[in-house]
């Protein structure tokens, strides 16, 4: 039976599962048949804010086999970042080495965290199919093996699991640092641009007010500029731009 048929009948069977821990179990199964050692489902973190409260599943050793601190992962790893604006699974690799970290993984506490030494293969699917919810899921290993097409499935997989998950309640698109319904509205405005009078006019506001929301958006976001703040907003899922 091949690897695309196998996914697609787990994913067919999330449709009677009703408990968040079996989805899981089924995903972390699936990428440790892939030699993985490493695992983690989790929603994406707004700038500055930490990954812990949006973690649905981790089991990330650290090379002493003690756990990992989430809080050593922050919102700005590598990784992360990558699967913010990724729109498909990829594959990082990196050699680590025990005196001197890489280039690759110099960034990526996620990466350096899975071995003292040697080759390291991550795994990462973007979870980008349930807007505005950002999510990813990462498995990595020494020895980890897997194809395109089973890539590819495990995409699918990872996907319908995390869009039954949603339908469980067991994850939200909420997370500390969004932007307010105003903000969103004065940042969209902005993005198809318009002035800060005319989105005053539109929402009833005073111009002092537009700014206001320019200013917290872009604190939110940790933008330099009205420009990067909607760039950012962009990038984490914000604003949808039509």
């Amino acid at each position: 039976m091949s690897a695309l048929k196998d996914h697609v009948e787990e994913s067919g069977q999330l449709s009677s599962i009703e408990n968040a821990g079996s989805i899981m179990n089924m995903l972390e199964d699936r990428a440790r048949s892939f030699g993985a050692t490493h695992f983690l489902a989790t929603g994406l973190p707004m700038p500055g804010r930490p990954l812990e409260k949006l973690v649905v599943r981790m089991n990330w050793a650290m090379t002493n086999a003690s756990p990992i601190p989430i809080l050593m992962f922050s919102p700005g790893d590598a990784v992360l970042q990558d699967c913010l604006t990724a729109r498909k699974p990829f594959i990082w690799q990196t050699e680590i080495s025990p005196d001197e970290s890489s280039d690759d993984d110099i960034e990526s506490a996620i990466l350096s965290s899975v071995a003292p030494s040697g080759r390291v293969t991550l795994v990462a699917v973007p979870i980008n199919e349930l807007h505005p919810y950002q999510g990813c899921v990462l498995f990595a290993g020494q020895n980890v093996i897997v194809s395109d097409r089973e890539l590819l499935a495990f995409d699918f997989l990872c996907q319908a699991a995390f869009t039954k998950l949603a339908q469980l309640g067991a994850i939200s698109s909420d997370r500390p640092g969004d932007l307010s319904d105003r903000e969103r509205s004065v940042i969209e405005l902005t993005a198809t641009g318009h002035t800060a009078s005319e989105i005053a006019r539109q929402l009833d506001i005073s111009q002092r007010t537009v700014h206001a929301h320019l200013q917290n958006s872009s604190d939110k976001l940790n933008a330099s500029n009205k420009t990067h703040t909607v760039v950012e907003a962009i990038r984490y899922g914000q604003i949808a731009v039509r």
